[in-house]
């Protein structure tokens, strides 16, 4: 067998015939097989939340590669962001009328209804996402991880049952 480098590609001829190889270094290998890792995940993440949500019957289930995207942009779960929905609105059921596209009970002080309008259930995941990821008052719970920490914040209601329904939830999907 010879083999000679041409180029970005390898030559290699056998008894039979020769084939190009293209070239690729140990580097570019393992880029590309983490890529292909990170492809696998979040196909897999979708497709877990999108018949996740589809068995709820959610007008959120077509936004699924959405939740994922930006829950990964903004380093949170988003099985935490679909199991928010379930507690606040039965992921998207049941929304406020005054703000449809809000299936996250995420309230406004300006807002005439008490909600946050969001434009799309894309915008409502980014601006949860966001929140969590960046706002002072979650410092607490993205240091300590404890759902109590983030129930503390997030409402004012009956935590322990809001919590009961995230870990719910999201063992769930998992």
């Amino acid at each position: 067998m010879n083999g000679f480098l041409t180029g970005a590609f390898i030559l290699i001829s056998t008894f039979s015939q020769p084939r190009l190889y293209e070239y690729k270094s140990p580097q570019q290998l393992q880029l590309e097989s983490k890529l292909h890792h990170e492809q696998v995940v979040f196909e897999t993440k979708v497709k877990k939340i999108e018949k996740f949500l589809s068995f709820y019957n959610s007008p959120l289930a077509k936004y699924s590669s959405d939740i994922v995207r930006t829950s990964d942009k903004y380093n949170i779960d988003p099985y935490l962001v679909v199991a928010i929905s379930g507690v606040e609105s039965t992921f998207g059921k049941f929304t406020p009328s005054c703000s449809l596209y809000n299936a996250w009970g995420y309230s406004s002080t300006t807002s005439p209804c008490s909600f946050y309008r969001f434009n799309s259930y894309s915008d409502g995941v980014a601006k949860v996402a966001e929140t969590l990821r960046n706002h002072r008052a979650y410092q607490t719970w993205r240091e300590t991880g404890n759902l109590y920490d983030l129930a503390k914040v997030y409402l004012t209601g009956d935590k322990e049952r809001w919590v009961k329904g995230i870990i719910q939830f999201m063992e769930e999907m998992k």
